[in-house]
């Protein structure tokens, strides 16, 4: 095992030649270029120019009584300003602020003058008079527009003062522009420089040999007080002999130059970093005139004592500086007066007595790149190399390279550090050398095998912290690759490369981590002894760990749209990290694999939360994944699956049958209480208002097949079947297409096979119109309560049958203005016909059930609640005022023929119980007695022969006593009426007669009287077409006569002719219609006399004003 020095020797071999750039030489020997350019003005100086100010792109050109400003963006105006009238004066200095807004002159007699931006003529400045100034700091900010801001002043006797001048607007000429000016320091030596530094947090003073150093939060007036009134930091400088120091500042770096001796004092960082003590000027000397030295980014300028050469001095190299001759550039006996430099814009100016000139500098930073790269100083040299220069990416490339392999070693990368744990300080700087190699175009195979070789063990306990550093190093090093191919290279096939290769190398990092900390933590680890060192050691595993998670999952969580996803997938699985795996899946929104992985391992709750996610993340609601997986997951989680599927808003339900269909066929033995697929099917079929056919087959179906274990199961289900059943019909109901919500035929079947005859009896009845068949079922299976059921539907069915709706052109004085009942009355005639033998047809079965029950000694409850004679006797007309000796007569008869037969078989008769046949009689008599007859459909004649032979008559006498009651005034009554109307007819003869006598004497008129009404309406007769009888002078609207023949039960003859009429208006049907409704007044013609025996009520029209005559 070598030394650290040996190991640390293998990555110090760092020439640059080793990048690929191998003509270093000549890259050091570039220069940058500095031109001087004359510059052109529009006015002649002759020679009168004595001394130039350039700041912020504003330029004021002084002269011995006149000043020219000129503003550099607007060259072609030109201002001109003298000194005020009446003065000898001469201007003899002159200071500019940063911002180019304010300037302070100096003449020769001490007097100071104001120029702002606005003025027009300089203002006196009497504070300041008699002062000898040397030098005035203005604050470094272009904020102060209205005023100067508190500026020092320092004096020729080593005073400094504060002061601050505000201009005045127009108008306000009396007023001092000098707010004031106080006396902040003193000192016994004369000042050779002032200025601010450091951002204006820092005030220099130079004094013979001293440099004074205070430190200030602001520049303000109160601040600047209190500063000066502290002790200053006092610096020794070099001591100026005989010629006085040359200073100048920049607002942040100040140049303390001392001549002969050429030694140089500043705080510039260049030139502290060069160690730069001395200029070189090649036995020339610089010229002590204020203007000769200026501060350029990476260069000091100086004009030599001569005035004709420019010495440039590189900053960072203490090298021999580039010698300007300036005579070149000027005019013949033109000399230099001095140089000046506008800091805030960037630009340098010479100027003569007669001309001014612009010092242009080109690529000033050429080499200074490498003087930084020699000094250790990467950054700056990179700074440097910011243009997007060809010749740049090489200079930048070796200086990578070098700063790589500098922060490598110093890190102390290849040192085997034995026990001692390598400090987190250190091998972060190894992670910042190796991400700039990354940057670098070091080669790929070099850097990765230098790492690799890393993880070599050199001992087994240091094994793991060696692999982690290898890893981890070499992991930075890829990503910065990965980059470089993302987002310059854009070259897919290495992204997924080096995407592969850095996920693996984490995961593995992760896996090594993971098991030491495991290891320490459990209780089995071999541990000698439980120390501080073992406690950091386990926190900083920890802590590396959780670092690891993060990086890798930040990785995945940036760049997972470039991914290949295969690729990851295969990775992250071979190395068995499932939390990995989900992380990426919840990243691209493969919820699909996650789903597959909950299954797999039986974790359900977080399955059917996938299951949420896919519905509801997905864009286009791509759900098929949920209908594939929803077998399984009600298998094995039937309550929570069904509660997910009920949270989505819409889903294609009849794809989720099959699932539901395996699960109730798994479990079989379930009840009815714990299955959840039953209330889920319910839920989406009423809640949610789904009808889907398939769904609706699907619900019946396991509710008829479901396995009962007790009554009350089967009870439920036929409760729910007859629940739906019934929405079904009223869904069909309100539905304009008639579309049937499930199979009947199917279900009908399986209701038959599986007992369920109430539902099937619904079906029969609802969706058939089978009622012959559904009351032959329930009679089949002695369901005497649903067969009665059945008899009660039919009857509903007759009440509702008399909706229909005519169309087509009606009768074109009546149709129009008819009611839709009134027409409606003319299709319910046939309808009667039918229903009333249908209805006897279904009552005479029900009967034949019932009496043969009986016989048969069976019991049925629903005659339990038939009562006595007296309490149920309905069989009675409604004319109950029939002559009492009528009925005494039929009972005598009856008696007599009861008697005559009772000695017949009496032994039958006394097994029969005579209680249930009358209460049986009564029931059957009172059902048939229906809501919309005034008569019962089937009498005793026709119950009578459904009786056995061996039934004795007497059993049920007081019946037949009622029944012929009956018959007896009903034929009474009709005796009555057929007497009046024979009395009628007579005097309708009579009457004929008359008139006929009377026609033949002359013609008949009929006088209508005022406001005589129609009588039938009641209404005004005239308002309306209107037919007149003359003989009994009644009168009738016509559509009112139409309405009445329609209403009339007797008159077939002319609802026939005005239905076809409503087909076909021809002039033989309307002939006719008008024939029949002029031959007879409707008052009192012979059809009157078939509206006797009509009702007081009309049955049909007026079924609550019925209710209230019931007794």
């Amino acid at each position: 095992m070598g030394s650290k020095d040996e190991e640390a020797s293998e990555i110090t071999n760092t020439d640059p030649t080793m990048s690929g750039i191998s003509d270093i030489p000549q890259l050091s020997k570039e220069q940058p270029v500095f031109d001087i350019e004359e510059v052109q003005l529009q006015f002649d100086l002759n020679h009168s120019l004595h001394k130039l100010c350039v700041k912020n792109n504003v330029m004021y050109l002084l002269e011995d009584n006149y000043v020219y400003k000129i503003n550099l963006e607007y060259p072609s105006e030109v201002k001109q300003l003298s000194l005020p009238s009446g003065t000898d004066s001469k201007i003899t200095d002159s200071w500019l602020h940063p911002n180019g807004l304010h300037l302070v002159i100096r003449t020769n007699n001490n007097n100071y003058y104001y120029l702002h931006e606005s003025y027009n003529d300089f203002k006196l400045l009497p504070r300041l008079k008699g002062m000898d100034i040397k030098f005035v700091v203005f604050p470094n900010s272009s904020e102060y527009k209205e005023s100067t801001g508190d500026f020092l002043m320092g004096t020729k006797d080593g005073s400094v003062y504060i002061g601050n001048i505000k201009h005045h607007e127009s108008g306000h000429d009396k007023k001092r522009d000098d707010k004031y000016v106080k006396l902040v320091y003193k000192q016994p030596q004369p000042i050779l420089g002032l200025t601010y530094t450091n951002n204006d947090l820092q005030i220099n003073l130079f004094t013979g040999d001293q440099l004074l150093i205070w430190d200030c939060f602001d520049n303000t007036y109160a601040e600047l007080i209190k500063v000066f009134k502290m002790k200053p930091k006092a610096v020794t400088i070099p001591k100026s002999n005989n010629m006085p120091p040359v200073f100048e500042s920049n607002a942040y770096y100040f140049t303390y130059l001392v001549s002969p001796a050429n030694e140089i004092y500043s705080n510039d960082p260049e030139l502290c970093l060069s160690k730069t003590e001395k200029l070189n000027f090649m036995n020339d000397s610089v010229s002590t005139y204020t203007n000769s030295l200026i501060i350029t980014a990476h260069h000091l300028i100086a004009l030599n004592k001569d005035h004709d050469k420019l010495y440039i001095h590189n900053k960072l190299a203490n090298s021999k500086p580039i010698v300007l001759d300036v005579k070149e550039s000027l005019q013949k006996n033109e000399k230099l007066l001095g140089i000046t430099a506008d800091y805030a814009k960037m630009t340098y100016w010479l100027y003569s007595s007669d001309s001014i000139y612009e010092l242009v500098i080109n690529n000033e930073s050429t080499s200074v790149w490498y003087n930084y790269y020699k000094l250790g100083k990467y950054e700056k040299a990179l700074n440097c190399l910011e243009d997007p220069d060809s010749k740049n990416y090489f200079k930048k490339d070796m200086v990578l390279v070098k700063q790589g392999y500098d922060y490598l070693q110093k890190g102390g990368f290849g040192i085997d550090f034995a026990d001692e744990d390598i400090d987190q300080d250190l091998f972060n700087l190894q992670i910042k050398g190796i991400r700039i190699l990354g940057q670098s175009s070091e080669p790929f195979e070099k850097v990765c095998l230098m790492l690799l070789n890393l993880q070599q063990p050199l001992i087994d306990d240091d094994r793991a912290k060696r692999n982690y550093s290898s890893d981890k190093l070499l992991v930075e090093y890829l990503l910065v690759k990965f980059k470089i191919a993302k987002t310059i290279e854009r070259s897919r096939i290495r992204v997924i490369i080096l995407s592969t290769w850095i996920i693996e190398l984490m995961l593995r990092t992760t896996y090594a981590l993971e098991n030491e900390v495991n290891l320490q933590t459990s209780s089995e680890a071999p541990i000698t002894r439980k120390d501080d060192s073992t406690q950091k050691n386990f926190e900083k595993s920890r802590s590396m760990l959780k670092s690891l998670d993060n990086q890798f999952e930040n990785f995945l969580s940036q760049n997972y749209k470039i991914l290949d996803t295969k690729t990851v997938y295969q990775v992250i699985s071979n190395l068995h990290y499932p939390s990995k795996l989900i992380y990426f899946a919840e990243l691209i929104k493969d919820y699909g694999f996650i789903l597959n992985y909950y299954i797999d391992i039986e974790d359900w709750d977080n399955a059917l939360k996938t299951l949420i996610k896919i519905y509801t993340v997905s864009e286009t609601h791509n759900v098929d994944i949920i209908y594939k997986k929803s077998a399984v997951l009600l298998i094995n989680s039937p309550k929570l699956t069904v509660d997910t599927w009920l949270k989505f808003p819409s889903l294609n339900y009849e794809k989720l049958l099959p699932a539901i269909l395996i699960f109730n066929k798994n479990n079989h033995a379930l009840s009815l209480a714990d299955n959840p697929s039953i209330p889920f099917l319910s839920k989406v079929i009423y809640d949610k208002g789904i009808k889907d056919k398939a769904l609706n087959n699907c619900y019946l179906s396991l509710l008829i097949t479901y396995p009962f274990n007790d009554d009350n199961t089967k009870k439920r289900c036929t409760r729910y079947i007859v629940k739906f059943l019934n929405y079904a019909k009223s869904e069909s109901i309100n539905n304009s297409k008639k579309l049937s919500m499930y199979s009947a035929d199917f279900i009908l079947r399986l209701c038959i096979n599986h007992k369920q005859y109430q539902p099937a009896v619904l079906i029969l009845i609802n969706d058939m119109g089978l009622y012959e068949q559904a009351l032959k079922l329930s009679i089949d299976n002695e369901l005497t309560e649903l067969a009665e059921f059945v008899l009660k539907k039919y009857e509903e069915s007759i009440l509702n049958s008399g909706d229909f709706e005519l169309v087509g052109e009606d009768y074109e004085l009546v149709y129009d203005k008819m009611e839709t009942e009134d027409i409606n009355s003319v299709s319910k005639i046939k309808l009667e016909e039918d229903n009333f033998s249908s209805r006897k047809k279904l009552l005479m079965m029900f009967a034949k059930y019932i009496i043969d029950g009986i016989c048969q000694g069976k019991e049925f409850e629903i005659l339990d609640i038939v009562g006595d004679d007296k309490e149920s006797n309905i069989l009675v007309s409604q004319n109950n005022g029939s002559e009492k000796q009528n009925g005494d007569t039929v009972k005598d008869v009856t008696n007599d023929l009861i008697d005559s037969m009772s000695k017949t078989d009496n032994s039958v008769i006394r097994e029969i119980n005579s209680s249930k046949l009358n209460k049986a009689l009564r029931y059957l008599l009172n059902l048939s007695f229906g809501n919309n007859s005034n008569s019962n459909i089937i009498t005793l004649k026709d119950l009578l022969p459904l009786f056995p032979e061996s039934i004795m008559i007497n059993n049920f006498k007081d019946e037949i006593v009622k029944s012929l009651n009956q018959y007896n005034t009903r034929i009474n009554q009709l005796s009555s009426e057929m007497q009046e109307s024979l009395n009628i007819t007579h005097n309708l003869k009579n009457q004929i007669k008359e008139s006929r006598k009377r026609g033949t004497r002359g013609k008949i008129y009929t006088i209508i009287e005022p406001g005589e009404p129609c009588k039938l309406c009641q209404n005004l007769l005239i308002n309306k077409n209107f037919v007149c009888f003359p003989n009994c002078h009644h009168n009738f609207h016509k559509d009112c006569l139409v309405k009445y023949y329609l209403k009339s039960k007797s008159d077939y003859r002319f609802k026939k002719i005005f239905q076809d009429f409503k087909k076909n208006t021809n002039v033989s049907n309307k002939e006719e219609l008008d024939d029949i409704m002029l031959k007879e007044c409707v008052l009192c013609n012979d059809g009157n006399i078939s509206t006797i025996d009509a009702n007081l009520i009309d049955i049909d029209r007026n079924k609550s004003e019925l209710q209230e005559w019931q007794l």
